[in-house]
C-alpha cells in the first residue's frame, strides 16, 4: 500500500513545484536520501545549468559529470554558457551524431553553413543535443585556460554558426540573451536572422552584436524584422567589431573557411508582414559615432509595433528638421501607449529633438519615465518645459544628461508642476553636466513633494566675495554680516527650507559648481572639499553665526548624501562641531552614507564617535554609517 508521501512524489507536476523553491544543495540532500529519490529528483538538478569560465561549475572538466549530463540533458530548460563551452559542446554533439550514424549505418549530413568538427586537441565525449531549452544566455568571453579549448573558439564565423546551430535545435526558446555576437558580413546577418526567425515562441531577445559591416542600420533592421509576433522584449545593441572591448578581440579569421562561402542551405532574406503586437519593451542602440541616415527605415519599423510601453533609442540620426519632426510625430501616433521613454546618446554632438517630438505626440499625462541624453545647450527652454509639462501629473522619473560640456538649464517648471515626481536626476560631472541657477530654483514654489531621489547642481550659491572682508566664519564673535551676506543667506535659507520639505527624500546629491574668471566651470569644485554655505551647521545666536541645518530636520528617510557636503571644507572645519554631529544622529536615523570626508584620515573626532555609535550597536534602531567618499562619488551621476 502506497503512502501519501510516495503518492505525492509520483506526481511530476507537484515534484517540479516543490523543487522550484529549493536551491541545489537542498535538492542534492533529497537525492542522497534513497535510490528512489535519486531517480525522481536528480533530473531537477539539471533544470538550470550554469557552465562558463567564470562559474564554479565544471561540468565539462569531469568525465563522470559529462556522462551524468548526457543522461539528463533532456531536462535542461535554462542554460548559461560561455563561448568555450559552446565550441566544445558543438564538437561533442558532432561526435554523438557520428556515433549514431555508425550505429544505424546511415550517412551523416549537416547544413553547409555548419563548420566541420575541430581537430581533436582535447578529449571529446559524445553528448546528445540540447533540444528543450526555455532560456539561453551566452557570453562570448574567451578563456585560454580551459582544458577543453578547441581551435574554432577563435573563429568569429565558426562561433556565429555554432550559435545558430544551437538556436535551431531549440525552437521553443522563450528567453534569449546573447553578449558579443560576432557578425562580420552580410552572410552572417542572414544566418543570424534566419536563426531568430525560427524561434516562434520567443518572448525576450537581448543581443549585443559586434559588427564589422558599415551598414549597421541594415543589420539592426534585419534582426528586428526576423522577430516573430510572440516577442515581448527586444533589445538590439550594436558595437563596432574592431573597437569592441570584449576579450573576443583575440579571435582569428580563417582565410580557408570554405564552408562559410557555400550558400546551398542558407535561407533567403525573411521579411515578416505580421505586426509585433506583443512587443512592449524596445531598445535600439547603434555604434558610437555612427549615424542613422534614413528615417524611412525607422518609419517602417515603428509601424509594426503599436503596443510599445517602454522605448529606448540610442542612435544618432542625421536628417532635416522636418524629417525629425515628422518621425517623432509618426512614432507618437503609431505607438501611442509609450509610458517609459529614453532617448539620446552620450556621444551626441548636435542637438537632436526627436525625443521631445515623441514626447509631444503622445497622449497627455501618460509618460511615467523620461530620460534624455544629448546637446541640451541648444534647446529652447520653453520648448523643453512644454514637452515635459504635457505629462506633469504622470511623470515619476526625469533624467536629463547634457553631452556638450557644462551648460545652464531651467528646472523651475519641473520643480513646480511635476507633483508626482519621485526621481529627478540632472547630473553634473567633471566633463559634462547641467546646472540650474539659484534664481531658477527659487522662481516658483516647489510642488514635487514626493521626491525620493534628487540629483541637482545649483550655481550662484557661494557667498559674495567682498574685497577686504574676511569670510564670516573667520571673524571675531559676535559675527556681523554685511548687507549682501544677509540678503544672500536669506535666499539660501529659502532653498534649504524647500529641500527640507521633501519628507520622502532618500537620496540627495546636491552640488555647487564654481566658475573661473573666464566663466568656465572650475575643476577645483570636483577636487577640493566644498560645502553649501551654512547648510551643515546650526545657528549659533551667541556667536552671531548663521546656520540652517535645522531646516533639514524633515529628511527622516534620508539614506545617502552626496555632492558639495564636505565636513572638511574651509568653512565646515570651523562650523561643524559636536552639536551638528549629535543633531545628525538624532534627525537622520536612516543615513548610511554621507560624503563628509575624502579619506579616513580626515574624519574628525565627533564623526568618528558617530560612526562608532552606529556601527557598535549603541543605537539598534539605526543602520551603520559611512562618512567617507567612495571612489566613484566624486564623479557620480547620482544614481545608486
Amino acid at each position: 500500500m502506497s503512502t501519501a508521501c510516495s503518492k505525492f512524489f509520483d506526481i511530476p507536476e507537484l515534484l517540479d513545484l516543490v523543487t522550484m523553491y529549493l536551491d541545489k544543495k537542498d535538492i542534492l540532500n533529497f537525492v542522497l536520501t534513497s535510490r528512489r529519490m535519486h531517480r525522481l529528483v536528480m533530473p531537477t538538478l539539471y533544470r538550470e545549468v550554469v557552465v562558463h569560465h567564470t562559474s564554479e561549475c565544471r561540468l565539462f572538466t569531469s568525465f563522470p559529470a559529462l556522462h551524468a549530463l548526457a543522461r539528463n540533458i533532456q531536462h535542461i530548460r535554462m542554460l548559461l554558457i560561455g563561448v568555450n563551452e559552446l565550441a566544445y559542446f558543438y564538437n561533442c554533439e558532432l561526435a554523438f551524431e557520428e556515433l549514431k550514424s555508425w550505429t544505424k549505418d546511415t550517412s551523416r549530413s549537416r547544413p553547409s553553413w555548419q563548420p566541420p568538427p575541430d581537430i581533436r586537441s582535447c578529449q571529446i565525449v559524445a553528448l546528445p543535443p540540447i533540444t528543450r531549452l526555455w532560456e539561453l544566455k551566452l557570453y562570448m568571453i574567451i578563456s585560454e585556460t580551459h582544458p577543453y579549448t578547441v581551435r574554432s573558439v577563435k573563429s568569429p564565423r565558426a562561433t556565429l554558426s555554432q550559435l545558430c546551430w544551437l538556436l535551431s535545435l531549440n525552437p521553443g526558446l522563450a528567453m534569449l540573451t546573447l553578449y558579443g555576437v560576432p557578425i562580420l558580413d552580410h552572410r552572417g546577418s542572414r544566418l543570424f536572422g534566419e536563426a531568430i526567425a525560427g524561434l516562434s515562441n520567443l518572448q525576450s531577445l537581448v543581443v549585443w552584436i559586434h559588427c564589422r559591416s558599415k551598414d549597421w542600420s541594415q543589420l539592426l533592421t534585419y534582426a528586428f524584422i526576423s522577430c516573430r509576433p510572440s516577442i515581448q522584449k527586444l533589445s538590439l545593441i550594436v558595437e563596432p567589431y574592431k573597437t569592441s572591448l570584449r576579450p573576443h578581440d583575440t579571435m582569428i579569421e580563417d582565410k580557408n573557411e570554405e564552408w562559410w562561402k557555400r550558400d546551398e542551405d542558407l535561407a533567403p532574406l525573411i521579411r515578416t508582414h505580421e505586426q509585433l503586437i506583443s512587443l512592449a519593451d524596445l531598445t535600439l542602440q547603434g555604434p558610437r559615432k555612427f549615424v542613422w541616415k534614413s528615417t524611412s527605415v525607422l518609419h517602417s519599423l515603428f509601424s509594426n509595433c503599436p503596443n510599445i510601453r517602454r522605448l529606448e533609442l540610442d542612435i544618432n540620426i542625421v536628417a532635416g528638421k522636418n524629417d525629425i519632426n515628422s518621425l517623432g510625430h509618426f512614432i507618437g501616433q503609431e505607438c501611442p501607449k509609450i509610458m517609459h521613454l529614453c532617448y539620446g546618446s552620450v556621444d551626441a554632438l548636435e542637438h537632436d529633438p526627436l525625443g521631445f517630438r515623441i514626447l509631444d505626440s503622445l497622449p497627455s499625462q501618460q509618460v511615467i519615465t523620461f530620460h534624455y541624453s544629448g546637446v541640451l545647450s541648444a534647446i529652447n527652454i520653453p520648448t523643453l518645459n512644454a514637452s515635459v509639462l504635457q505629462h506633469s501629473t504622470s511623470l515619476r522619473e526625469i533624467r536629463l544628461t547634457g553631452t556638450d560640456g557644462h551648460c545652464y538649464i531651467s528646472a523651475s517648471a519641473i520643480l513646480k508642476e511635476c507633483r508626482n515626481l519621485e526621481e529627478l536626476c540632472i547630473p553634473f560631472l567633471r566633463d559634462i553636466g547641467l546646472f540650474i541657477p539659484l534664481d531658477d530654483a527659487l522662481e516658483h514654489p516647489w510642488g514635487c513633494s514626493k521626491l525620493t531621489h534628487l540629483t541637482l547642481a545649483i550655481s550662484g550659491c557661494e557667498l559674495p566675495d567682498e574685497p577686504g572682508v574676511q569670510p564670516y566664519y573667520h571673524r571675531p564673535t559676535p559675527i556681523t554680516l554685511t548687507e549682501d551676506e544677509i540678503l544672500h543667506f536669506a535666499r539660501l535659507e529659502e532653498l534649504y527650507k524647500r529641500i527640507g520639505g521633501l519628507k520622502e527624500l532618500q537620496n540627495l546629491d546636491l552640488r555647487m559648481p564654481s566658475f573661473d574668471e573666464a566663466g568656465e566651470v572650475d575643476a577645483d569644485c570636483f577636487d577640493d572639499p566644498m560645502s553649501f554655505p551654512a547648510m551643515l551647521s546650526l545657528e549659533d545666536v551667541r556667536r552671531g553665526r548663521p546656520g540652517f541645518l535645522q531646516h533639514l530636520s524633515g529628511l527622516k528617510k534620508l539614506e545617502t548624501l552626496r555632492g558639495s557636503v564636505s565636513a572638511f571644507s574651509v568653512e565646515t572645519e570651523v562650523t561643524m562641531e559636536w552639536p551638528e554631529v549629535v543633531w545628525i544622529d538624532q534627525n537622520w536615523p536612516r543615513l548610511r552614507h554621507a560624503c563628509f570626508f575624502i579619506d579616513e584620515e580626515q574624519v574628525s573626532p565627533p564623526f568618528a564617535w558617530l560612526v562608532d555609535r552606529r556601527r557598535g550597536g549603541v543605537r539598534d534602531d539605526v543602520e551603520g554609517l559611512r562618512v567617507v567618499t567612495d571612489m566613484y562619488d566624486g564623479d557620480s551621476d547620482g544614481v545608486e
